[in-house]
């Protein structure tokens, strides 16, 4: 299991202070690196970004959902994931948690509505999904109807965000969300594409590159998932997760951010008891 969560966190006396803020780099950070400071009574006093020369003070705006409103983070590690989503300069962004946390729900928030914005640079949202092994699925080949609706049954997180199946097919018909095959991907460019694999605990380093290696121009790549929900050992031996973080940690394109808390509800919550020995 990797030990980069994305997050820094840091108790910083009050006279040390102004050092954090002039020389950061004595900290080795690395670069995209998220800084949650506190202070020597347990507050959390800072909220930064190391950008590869400077801490900087983290900024993110508010999201909107035709469906849901107003869209604000519950804590401060959902602020970073705000931040790392609205930041084109990082283009591959690392989402992980444990279920309940908001991962998948804030991530496709701001999806759609990049495809929905005039002035985004992204025309589609292409959903990933490694379905084959979900669950021990069978393939969509010996499922019925067209492969849309073979595929739809894994990508039901986006009719939960659009409000509901209608909505979702009304998207794929306008071609605002197309729900990708890996099996059907070698050789393809996806250009002004927001790239967005969920589950991608389940993904060999080789799956994990040959979606993200689909990027074309004006596109971005999101990758969200829960390491504690692999549904084949074949992953905990030979993790896309994992590698990817220990490539890529520290290079100004990528971006991470890991939630720990259980924002769902109380009840969502009680489901960790049943994973304890």
């Amino acid at each position: 299991m990797q030990n980069y969560t994305g997050i820094r966190e840091l108790t910083i006396k009050d006279e040390d202070l102004q050092e954090f803020y002039e020389d950061g780099k004595k900290y080795n950070f690395y670069t995209n690196e998220f800084i949650k400071v506190f202070n020597e009574n347990g507050e959390v006093i800072y909220l930064a970004r190391w950008d590869g020369e400077n801490v900087v003070q983290l900024k993110y705006k508010k999201m909107e959902s035709d469906y849901f409103g107003d869209i604000k983070p519950l804590n401060d590690e959902q602020r970073f994931l705000f931040s790392l989503l609205q930041d084109d300069n990082q283009p591959m962004k690392l989402v992980m948690s444990p279920y309940g946390c908001g991962k998948t729900f804030i991530s496709l928030i701001w999806a759609l509505n990049e495809v929905n914005s005039k002035k985004s640079r992204y025309d589609s949202l292409r959903f990933i999904r490694n379905e084959i092994v979900a669950l021990n699925s069978p393939s969509i080949g010996f499922l019925p109807a067209d492969a849309n609706s073979k595929m739809k049954q894994w990508a039901l997180e986006l009719a939960d965000v659009l409000g509901g199946e209608d909505m979702l097919d009304v998207y794929i018909q306008q071609g605002k969300i197309k729900l990708e095959n890996l099996g059907f991907c070698r050789g393809r460019s996806w250009d002004r594409s927001i790239i967005f694999v969920e589950e991608c605990q389940n993904m060999s380093p080789y799956l994990l590159s040959l979606a993200l290696s689909r990027c074309g121009r004006d596109s971005c790549f999101i990758a969200v998932g829960d390491m504690r929900q692999m549904d084949s050992e074949v992953f905990k031996k030979n993790s896309g997760v994992e590698k990817a973080v220990e490539k890529y940690k520290g290079n100004p394109l990528f971006g991470m951010v890991t939630l720990q808390r259980n924002e769902r509800s109380e009840i969502s919550s009680l489901a960790d008891l049943l994973l304890e020995d």
